[in-house]
């Protein structure tokens, strides 16, 4: 340590400069860090703008409401969806599920003000040639039916005989390489305006060695096109025409479409309905792999319409409930993690209403014994003997034996394909290998001379395929009268049920008639959807919902 006299201290004028550099000092430090600050932030916003998704569609008080006079589902709507959203759409039969989806499909189309909303209308154009740059596309029941529907008016329309194979799996998933064969076998003076849709001039029964079909069966069995069709169990499809697959295997068969080709917008109402459980677990594994890819990558927007928590996959970013409020026309949204426990709540709450039946009454031992000497004298009504229906290649059951006795409750089990609507179809008559099958039907073999309305009048059938035939026959782009006609009402539908009839063109209803209408209605609780006097200006929308 050195004496502090030995230390030279500063003048007062150098004391003065030592004070002025050590507060320049501190004010360029300062301004730098501010500077830094800045910086930094400018550099932060800059990098969450670049991440940040654009907006597809942002909607702002908007009201979505169909009908005429127009009917209100959602009021005032405000909503943002951006690319790589996953919006699940929730809420009750009739709260605008699909006509909100179909809104803000519009809506990125650039053509949201001024269309007339309806489920019905709610699909994409999927018969066109090619798939680049849709903006949205539907996989849902409306879009199936139209898919069939264009179908057959494509096959009609062709003048093709029955000796051509129609739209198969392959040529619709690549209508590109369509065969363009010379005649006989080509087309004759004309070419199909949906080639999608168009049958293939190949015979009916050409297989996948069929030189005609070389470059499909080599698109189709390669690359990520063979490969999902391997994960829904479609390969083995692949050259089958489309109107012959289920239901289930139809809806899979757009799904993968869609996943070939994704779209701006892909809308998921309620696509896992008509799959069997194997295919539901492969289609939620497929949308997981698919859409959540290299860790989320961003390819459009994705909307989930479900009634069950475990068909919103893949897992929501926002969610979307309509139907609340005291009118039923208010709606909660946000993202997931705000919105997860209402959700949770609501599923709750479907499941305990629909879980709160009344219990079934038991029955006195005398009435069981009277029951059980009822069932055992109950005649046969349904008498399968070893019957077989058989397709080219494809056999879909052999030799079944089946009967079913009055007072009995069946329920038939199956995979996708394994035949559950042909059964029906063979009892039903709809499927024209049942007059030659040792088939009886209500006491009677079938095909000894009973008309096809004699076994239709002692059936009740509500199925896919009556439905959708329901809603051809209530779409005025399909069936004039029903444009000339006003439209179809859910009144109509209901009445329609008394004359084994759709519509009730030439139907006399009675005032029993209308009383037993209404007693249903309201034990369903059905009377927001269904009124009397009906409406009239109603759509093709109104016979979807009921």
């Amino acid at each position: 340590h050195l004496p502090s006299s030995w230390v030279a201290r500063p003048s007062s004028s150098e004391r003065t400069w030592l004070s002025f550099f050590g507060c320049l000092r501190l004010s360029m430090a300062r301004r730098l860090a501010r500077t830094s600050s800045r910086l930094a932030r400018s550099l932060s916003t800059a990098l969450a703008e670049e991440a940040s998704p654009s907006a597809l569609v942002t909607l702002h008080d908007r009201t979505v409401a169909i009908g005429t006079p127009p009917r209100t589902l959602v009021d005032r709507l405000s909503l943002t969806l951006r690319e790589g959203d996953r919006l699940a759409i929730l809420g009750e039969n009739g709260s605008g599920k699909t006509v909100t989806a179909q809104l803000l499909g519009r809506a990125i189309g650039g053509s949201a003000d001024g269309v007339e909303l309806t489920p019905s209308s709610a699909v994409a154009s999927s018969a066109g040639v090619g798939r680049e740059g849709r903006a949205v596309v539907h996989v849902s029941f409306e879009s199936h039916r139209r898919l069939l529907q264009s179908e057959v008016r494509e096959y009609r329309e062709s003048r093709f005989d029955v000796t051509h194979r129609r739209a198969t799996l392959a040529s619709y998933l690549f209508p590109e390489l369509r065969p363009d064969l010379p005649h006989p076998n080509g087309f004759a003076g004309y070419t199909p305006k949906e080639a999608r849709l168009a049958p293939l001039p190949v015979p009916y029964d050409a297989d996948a060695h069929h030189p005609g079909l070389a470059a499909l069966e080599s698109a189709v069995t390669r690359g990520e096109a063979g490969e999902l069709l391997r994960q829904f169990g479609l390969y083995e499809l692949r050259h089958r025409p489309l109107f012959a697959m289920s239901t289930g295997e139809a809806r899979k068969t757009m799904v993968v479409d869609c996943l070939l080709s994704p779209p701006q917008l892909l809308v998921l109402d309620e696509a896992f309905d008509g799959l069997d459980s194997q295919s539901r677990d492969d289609l939620r594994e497929v949308l997981l792999r698919t859409l959540d890819a290299d860790g989320g990558r961003r390819t459009g927007a994705l909307a989930l319409i479900a009634h069950h928590p475990d068909d919103l996959v893949p897992p929501p970013t926002h969610a979307l409930l309509l139907g609340q409020g005291e009118g039923r026309t208010g709606f909660l949204g946000g993202e997931w993690r705000e919105m997860a426990a209402t959700v949770g709540a609501y599923f709750d709450s479907q499941r305990l209403a629909s879980s709160a039946r009344p219990p079934r009454p038991r029955l006195r031992r005398g009435a069981v014994a009277a029951e059980a000497a009822a069932e055992a004298a109950a005649a046969t009504i349904v008498d399968f003997r070893e019957v077989t229906v058989q397709y080219a290649t494809n056999k879909v059951f052999d030799r079944l034996c089946w009967r079913v006795r009055e007072r009995e409750k069946w329920v038939v089990l199956g995979g996708n394909g394994s035949g559950k609507s042909t059964m029906i179809e063979l009892i039903t008559g709809d499927n024209l290998q049942g007059f030659r099958q040792d088939l009886w039907l209500f006491g009677r073999k079938k095909g000894s001379g009973e008309s096809i309305w004699d076994i239709k009048k002692q059936l009740g059938v509500l199925s896919t395929e009556f439905h959708m035939d329901y809603i051809d026959y209530a779409d005025p782009s399909i069936n004039r009268n029903a444009a000339s006609g006003g439209g179809v009402t859910n009144w109509e539908v209901v009445l329609s049920g008394f004359f084994d009839s759709v519509g009730l063109r030439g139907c006399a209803v009675t005032p029993s008639h209308e009383q037993e209408a209404r007693r249903l209605v309201e034990r369903l609780g059905l009377q927001d959807l269904i009124s009397h006097p009906p409406p009239r200006g109603c759509t093709a929308a109104s016979a979807s919902a009921s």
